[in-house]
């Protein structure tokens, strides 16, 4: 069936105001937003549909808020920022989705992504080394953030992959060789000291939200996760 040129344009105009709020000030609507964008041309009822939805979630939680605070003790420690970037992707044979959630000083988040990969990955350790380039890159450019306000940085990558985590480090088989050509620039940065790859849970993901979405109690954790506090 051909969309409806009229549906579309709703659509269209339903994700364009969701993607304003939900990259600016509410990341656990992220997800929900890439899937509303993605299908607003092919699938315009669907993304209405889900658009309205998500419209009641913000009105429901209208009340939370990014909180971004400091104790006393890390305060003396401001000129070291610690630098933490979470990677994971859902993998299926539509198109694996990337989400990427940056934080500063181990936890203000800072950056956020929620994204479709545009190439069909063969497995899901391929969909979890490509959103570990992407949070490669992420990490990069909050390291020129901060080195600008001359901050002295560390730097951790987080993966909940245990086989793409094995790849981008350079310990992988000659199977993976292929796949390990992708991540040349994390395996550089790791064996000059320049970064720390580490495996993260799947509980304790930080961008988990941003792949996925179930119910209620899921939500609350990934809004934790996020740092939404009611004002």
């Amino acid at each position: 069936e051909i969309p409806d040129p009229g549906q579309v344009r709703s659509a269209q105009k339903m994700a364009g105001g969701l993607l304003w709020l939900s990259s600016r000030t509410r990341p656990d609507a992220s997800y929900a937003v890439s899937r509303i964008s993605s299908n607003s041309t092919r699938r315009p009822r669907v993304s209405l549909v889900l658009g309205k939805k998500v419209l009641r979630y913000l009105a429901q939680t209208r009340q939370l808020a990014l909180i971004y605070m400091l104790s006393t003790a890390e305060e003396l420690h401001l000129l070291i920022c610690q630098l933490d970037v979470f990677s994971d992707a859902s993998h299926s044979d539509v198109g694996a989705q990337t989400g990427i959630a940056a934080y500063m000083y181990a936890k203000m988040l800072v950056d956020w992504r929620s994204l479709r990969q545009q190439l069909i990955c063969f497995s899901t350790a391929e969909a979890e080394l490509n959103g570990l380039a992407l949070g490669c890159q992420v990490l990069s450019g909050l390291e020129s953030v901060a080195h600008s306000m001359e901050l002295e940085t560390t730097a951790t990558l987080h993966g909940d992959n245990q086989a793409a985590n094995h790849i981008a480090e350079g310990r992988g088989s000659w199977r993976t060789r292929s796949l390990a050509t992708k991540d040349n620039a994390i395996r550089c940065r790791v064996e000059r000291d320049l970064l720390n790859l580490v495996y993260e849970s799947t509980d304790s993901m930080r961008a988990d939200g941003l792949t996925k979405s179930k119910g209620p109690d899921f939500m609350t954790k990934v809004r934790a996760h996020f740092g939404l506090e009611t004002l």
